[in-house]
This record gives C-alpha cells, sequence and structure tokens, in this order.
C-alpha cells in the first residue's frame, strides 16, 4: 500500500511539472499545436482558477472593464477624441503637496467658517476630475510617492543615510492626508472611481532609500487610511508593481498579509523599451497570470505602452552623436566618465536646465565619488537619454520602435490580454507625446517623448487644439478600434 501512495505521488508530481511547463511553454511562445492546446486547456481547467466572485462584483462597480489612458488634455477637442477613441477611463496623479494648508505642527489651517483651506493645487485637480466626470469619464487617482511626503517632514536625507523606522509625525501626516483624499474625493457625485495607492514603488527611482518592508508599511499606513470610507462609497482602492525581477514578485506576496484593506493589484510593464531580455508579447499574458495566482485578486494592468520611436544606434552612430552633441571635449564615453563633474556642467547648458536625471548624477558625485556618478548616467536603465536611443536589443519581435510598430504592438496585446477573466482594467500610457523628456530635460530623447496616442506640438492653446494641431498617431486608431471591439463583446 505504502509502495502504490509513493507511485501516485510521484505520478501526480509529474503530471503537474509537464502540465506548468507545457502551459508557460504555450504562453510565451504562443504555439498553436492542436495537441498541445488541449493539453495546456485541460492544465488550467484543472489548477488554474482563472476569476472567482470578486472580480465579478470588481466589474460590477467599475462598470465593465475600465478603458482607459495616462494623462490626457482638458479641453473639448482632446475630449472629443477620448470619446471617439472608445476611451471611458482616465488615470492622473493627486498633486504631491499636502492637500490643504498646515501650520507649523501640521494641523490643517480652517477658514473663518471652520473649513480646512486646500492648496492650489489640489484645487487645479480637483476641478480637472470635475471636467471628466461631467463629460462622462471616469478617474483613477493615484497618492504620491512616499519621498514626496518624507521630504515635506524633513525626513528624506535620513532614510538616504539609511534610516529604519518612520516616525510618528510622518505616519500622521500620511493616515491624516489619504483620510482626507477619501472623504473628500468620494463624496456626492464622486470627482474619483477608482485609487491606487501610490506608484511604482519597485522601480529603484521611486523607491528610492526605502526597503520593500517600509515600502509594504507605507502602503499599508494609506490603505488603511482609506479602504472603510472608500468601501461604503464604491470606489476600489489597489495598488500597483513594476519592474521584473525578485523584488517584483517579492512585493505581491509580501502585500497579501493586508489583502483584506486592498481590492485590486495592478501591473505596469514596457516590454522592450526598458529591457532587452524579453522578446514576445507573451509575457504580460504570464506576468498578469503570475500576480493573479499569487493575488487571487481582480487585476488591472494600470501603465504600458510601447514607444514610438529610438530605434538603437550602431557604434559609428554612437560615436557621431558625442561628437556632434558634446563636442571634442567629451566626444568619447572614456572622456566622460573621467571628467563627469564637468561634464554635467556642459550637458545641462545645452539644456538650459538642471534635469532631475542631472540633479541625481550631482548628488551621487557629492555623497559617493565620481566614479558612483559615472556609473549611473551610463547605468542600463539612464544610457537611452545620454545617445537619445534605446539600447541595442530593446525591442519586442515583430515590433519596431517606430509609430506602425505601436500600433502593431497595441493590436497585438489588448486583444489577447482582454480575454483573460480575471483582468478588470487596461490603461495605455499616454494620451500625448511629450514635447522633451521629464528625466533628461532633452528635446527629441525617446524614453519619454514619443509614448503618446496623438502628438501635440507644445504651448498650443486650448482654443487651437483642432484637426490641424492634433495628430492622431497609428496607436490612436489601433487602441480605439481594440477598445472598441472589448465594449462589443460586453454588450
Amino acid at each position: 500500500m505504502k509502495k502504490l501512495v509513493i507511485i501516485l505521488c510521484k505520478a501526480l508530481a509529474i503530471i503537474l511539472l509537464l502540465g506548468f511547463g507545457v502551459h508557460w511553454a504555450l504562453q510565451i511562445l504562443g504555439k498553436q499545436n492542436p495537441v498541445w492546446s488541449i493539453a495546456d486547456k485541460a492544465y488550467q481547467s484543472f489548477f488554474h482558477k482563472t476569476s472567482n466572485p470578486s472580480v465579478s462584483e470588481f466589474k460590477s462597480i467599475m462598470g465593465g472593464m475600465a478603458l482607459g489612458v495616462c494623462h490626457p488634455y482638458t479641453d473639448p477637442y482632446n475630449l472629443s477624441l477620448l470619446k471617439e477613441g472608445n476611451i471611458g477611463w482616465i488615470r492622473i496623479d493627486i498633486p504631491s503637496e499636502v492637500p490643504f494648508q498646515v501650520d507649523s505642527v501640521g494641523n490643517p489651517v480652517l477658514d473663518e467658517e471652520g473649513r480646512i483651506i486646500e492648496t492650489g493645487r489640489y484645487r487645479a485637480f480637483k476641478e480637472k476630475c470635475r471636467f471628466f466626470r461631467e463629460n462622462g469619464l471616469k478617474v483613477m487617482a493615484i497618492t504620491p510617492y512616499p519621498d514626496d511626503w518624507l521630504d515635506e517632514v524633513g525626513e528624506i536625507e535620513m532614510f538616504r543615510n539609511g534610516g529604519e523606522a518612520f516616525s510618528d509625525k510622518f505616519l500622521r501626516s500620511v493616515e491624516a492626508r489619504c483620510s482626507y483624499l477619501a472623504t473628500d474625493l468620494t463624496a456626492g457625485d464622486k470627482l474619483v472611481n477608482c485609487f491606487q495607492i501610490s506608484n511604482e514603488l519597485t522601480v529603484p527611482k521611486w523607491q528610492g532609500a526605502l526597503t520593500l518592508e517600509q515600502i509594504c508599511q507605507y502602503q499599508h499606513i494609506q490603505m488603511k487610511a482609506m479602504h472603510e470610507t472608500c468601501r461604503c462609497a464604491g470606489v476600489p482602492i489597489g495598488y500597483n508593481i513594476a519592474c521584473v525581477g525578485a523584488g517584483m514578485l517579492d512585493y505581491p506576496v509580501r502585500m497579501q498579509d493586508f489583502k483584506d484593506d486592498f481590492d485590486y493589484v495592478a501591473l505596469d510593464l514596457y516590454l522592450g523599451c526598458f529591457e532587452g531580455i524579453m522578446k514576445s508579447t507573451r509575457y504580460f499574458d504570464a506576468m498578469l497570470r503570475s500576480l493573479w495566482q499569487i493575488s487571487h485578486k481582480p487585476i488591472m494592468l494600470n501603465e504600458f505602452g510601447y514607444i514610438s520611436a529610438g530605434n538603437p544606434k550602431d557604434e559609428h552612430e554612437r560615436a557621431s552623436y558625442l561628437m556632434d552633441t558634446f563636442g571634442e571635449t567629451f566626444n568619447t564615453e572614456e572622456k566622460i566618465k573621467a571628467n563627469i563633474g564637468p561634464f554635467l556642467d556642459h550637458w545641462e547648458s545645452l539644456i538650459g536646465k538642471e534635469s532631475s536625471l542631472i540633479r541625481e548624477a550631482r548628488r551621487r558625485l557629492q555623497t559617493e565619488g565620481p566614479e558612483s556618478a559615472a556609473d549611473y548616467v551610463f547605468s542600463s536603465s539612464e544610457i537611452s537619454h545620454l545617445y537619445k536611443a534605446l539600447p541595442e536589443g530593446y525591442r519586442l519581435r515583430k515590433f519596431d520602435h517606430t509609430e506602425e510598430g505601436q500600433a502593431a504592438f497595441y493590436t497585438d496585446v489588448i486583444d489577447r490580454i482582454s480575454r483573460l477573466d480575471f483582468l478588470c482594467g487596461i490603461f495605455c500610457y499616454c494620451y500625448s507625446d511629450s514635447d522633451s523628456c521629464y528625466q533628461c530635460g532633452q528635446k527629441g530623447c525617446p524614453v519619454e517623448t514619443g509614448w503618446g496616442l496623438v502628438s501635440i506640438p507644445k504651448g498650443i492653446p486650448d482654443t487651437e487644439m483642432n484637426e490641424n494641431t492634433v495628430r492622431r498617431k497609428p496607436s490612436y486608431y489601433a487602441v480605439s478600434d481594440a477598445y472598441g471591439r472589448i465594449l462589443a463583446r460586453q454588450q
């Protein structure tokens, strides 16, 4: 009998391993062989539930699958393009400053009638939300990064120098602000329909000096302060992950300790743009499925896209670019690394301002030395800014970094992932191309300029937004059509 049990256990283990291998091979390679497909379906039906009651309830609250875009304009013409493009949701950031004025000890300042005095930027944010609501669009709002609020209470340097614990002052500050946001933005007709708690805190740029444990604590502070109010108002809250690696998968596992205080988990993923390893769009399916298996919560894709410019430069093109842009003093990587301080000064003079990239490089130069600053400028995450081109191999198979490649990418990804039962929302990044990169400050840098569905010249006033000034890129039509097909299936 004992031998029989051992044999059966070994047989079950083999079945599990074979099923798992077939399943993931199909997801990543996209094989269509009928026999393998049948095996994959059997594996999914027996071992993988792809929905649960919370998913159906979540979709009901959201009004179906959320089909959105990040950071659109707020003028009548671009509003018409949003609606024509089958876009029903917009995703925007809540200003990083305190939503209300505070006194010297952090208490809200009240007017003569005892009402909290809100800051100008927060009032402008609410007006933007009100514009979208009154025009039939729903809003997902993102709460601020931890560095923004740590800086306001004077504790950012402490954490950069290895601080291990949040102060009571910081914790009370975050709790008070988030409680106010939840109450203020969900009251009455609701200015916000869904909250994302902070953004991409597994990305080193946004994680800052915090450990993963501290990030989870920061997220949970916000969730506890907001969830009951939001639940009563029918406004879901959740968080997102980004960046491929061990930290990305460890983060949602740790956050499961607080699963009763959030409603969904979201993924941000930019395959073929910030990494050169994963060459297939099938990795979207694999990563989304992984999040589902970890959390068994409704899953959203809150940011994804494909740069429509920036194909790599070869060695000769890179050498010519350095010479033409920076001159003979800095015409090789070796010269730049050996003179990183003067180079940063020269680069700033060309841009006309100190960009966030240069500011961070200077901070490292001052605190860690020239080698650290040079390593940062030439790191895989930043070197694209230096050359205004993506590194060799940073692309997906079948999709070039062109406007046509971007459009084909959206069609491929949206049509496939929208059929995952647990997926409840898709947000393209982003609505419009940017005139200059917000990280390095340069015009024409593809890293943060070529993501849009439309292209709008800088400085066009709202009154002059029209078919002559707003150019719809091929990706606009691809997303519009793909969203339209989803809406047709939901009817």
